[in-house]
């Protein structure tokens, strides 16, 4: 979500399953340790799917702590914008990440 900004609008399925194919492939340990006949089953892809599908919803719906809805609202301040929507706890940090840049480069 942070490649298209949060933006919904950018959001493309098969980008994202694209990314976290390559993601599994490149960076995630426990792949390479699973045979590559288990892999092509169809019935781990499944299992696989529905594991990421479960760390997606936990991930967009968990909400933002009070302590990163206050650091977006001295940021936002900070910076004389207007508010900024956000959904979940995710999308907070990497809004805060974002103007946290904003501010170090404008200083």
């Amino acid at each position: 979500m942070e490649m298209i900004q949060w933006d919904e609008k950018k959001y493309n399925l098969e980008d994202f399953i694209a990314y976290w194919r390559d993601y599994a492939q490149k960076n995630a340990s426990w792949f390479k340790k699973i045979d590559d006949e288990i892999k092509s089953n169809p019935d781990f892809h499944e299992e696989l799917a529905a594991k990421i599908n479960e760390v997606i919803e936990k991930a967009l719906t968990e909400p933002p702590t009070e302590q990163e809805m206050k650091a977006l609202d001295s940021l936002i301040a900070q910076l004389g914008m207007d508010d900024i929507d956000y959904t979940c706890r995710m999308e907070a940090k990497y809004h805060i990440e974002r103007l946290k840049e904003k501010l170090t480069s404008q200083s």
